[in-house]
């Protein structure tokens, strides 16, 4: 009892808790928000903007390695020995990556936005919709190497407070798909644009400095690792994306919006 006590007591075991309980309340906020879409917009409605999203959402999942997971690791072990240039290069090869790929999925999504949106979706009024909900990515792709970041200084605070204001993106009092989407993807992208402009903050409070400065050349040595971590990384999101969004896809195919 006293070393559970004693355990209680630490400060990770605060964040931690502050964390997971952040987890459940964004969770709930979500399922909220959900619902409030949903009774706004009807069974149409809400399973239009669902579609729009779902194709973006597949494409993104099989073009990103969604960095979060490896940068973490390595950042984390730099910081651990003190090598600032090591840190920074890290912070800036998983920002490049995920900005890079979240443009080429971009691009992927305008040359087949039209086709998925008239053969796959019988909808090609939807077409626009899907071309600007992708065209918030490169702003998204700030989120994960800014987590990276956030968790590798233990600032779990900043993290439950972006995951809860993610989660309470309320849907307006509008009946259109068009209008819940933009929100959603607004919303995305400033947490974005928030979360690197927190990281990029902590870096300079800790005396790292501006990633944007720096060299990739100086992990050099380590490049094999460090794709070898990516790729295994990649198999997981790919895998979970299409787990994720394919059955929602063709379900829209085969029943119509009000199905999905």
């Amino acid at each position: 009892k006293k070393n559970f006590l004693h355990t209680l007591k630490h400060p990770l075991s605060h964040d931690a808790i502050l964390l997971t309980v952040s987890q459940y309340v964004g969770s709930g906020l979500g399922l909220l928000m959900n619902i409030i879409a949903a009774r706004l917009l009807g069974p149409t409605e809400f399973g239009i903007a669902a579609l729009v999203i779902s194709y973006p959402t597949l494409l993104w999942s099989a073009v990103s390695v969604k960095s979060m997971s490896v940068t973490t690791r390595y950042i984390a072990n730099f910081r651990a020995i003190e090598k600032k240039e090591e840190i920074k290069c890290i912070c800036k090869l998983g920002y490049s990556l995920d900005f890079f790929l979240s443009v080429g999925a971009f691009i992927l999504i305008g040359l087949t936005g039209k086709w998925i949106a008239t053969h796959i979706y019988h909808m090609p009024s939807t077409t626009w919709l899907i071309l600007a909900y992708a065209a918030f990515f490169p702003f998204i792709s700030l989120k994960g190497t800014s987590r990276a970041i956030l968790s590798s200084w233990y600032k779990f605070r900043w993290i439950s407070i972006l995951q809860i204001v993610e989660a309470s993106s309320t849907p307006s009092n509008s009946s259109a798909a068009s209008d819940v989407y933009k929100r959603q993807a607004v919303g995305r992208a400033i947490i974005g644009l928030l979360s690197g402009s927190v990281a990029t903050w902590i870096l300079y409070k800790k005396g790292i400095g501006f990633w944007g400065n720096s060299s990739i050349k100086k992990i050099k040595s380590l490049r094999r690792e460090i794709a070898s971590f990516f790729g295994w990384n990649y198999l997981g999101i790919t895998l979970n994306g299409i787990i994720e969004q394919v059955p929602l896809i063709f379900l829209g195919q085969l029943r119509g919006p009000e199905a999905a």
